[in-house]
């Protein structure tokens, strides 16, 4: 980890996790090797996304320089723009939309859960 805000660290950890679960064993079987390839692109860009989006406080804890911000926003987000926008999203059954619609909102597990819709409860899930 690096210096910096928590949560710069935390901005941090979302990053490394995220690409670690892409690195392991563990990947669900149903992603096929152009969406984890996929996957890994859209990594790069929230990181630099996110660098930009805070740039004062990576500024101001020294965990990058002004010209590292620069070359974020005018190269490397369009570069790595370019190589996603071909890429296309699809399923061999041409129903790519219809089966991330019915895996959201019918195979999800937390669909089975009811949720407390009061931010102040101390219970996040209701017992039915």
């Amino acid at each position: 980890m690096f210096g910096g805000s928590a949560q710069q660290n935390s901005q941090y950890l979302i990053g490394e996790n995220f690409y670690e679960a892409l690195r392991s064993k563990n990947v669900p079987d149903e992603l096929d090797r152009g969406a984890i390839v996929l996957l890994h692109k859209l990594r790069k860009p929230f990181a630099l996304h996110t660098l930009e989006r805070e740039a004062l406080e990576f500024f101001s804890s020294s965990t990058v320089t002004v010209r590292h911000s620069e070359l974020a926003r005018t190269k490397a987000v369009m570069k790595l723009l370019e190589e996603i926008d071909p890429m296309p999203l699809e399923k061999s059954d041409g129903k790519l939309y219809e089966d991330l619609f019915q895996r959201a909102s019918e195979l999800d597990p937390l669909n089975t859960l009811t949720v407390d819709p009061y931010p102040c409860s101390s219970t996040l899930v209701q017992k039915d």
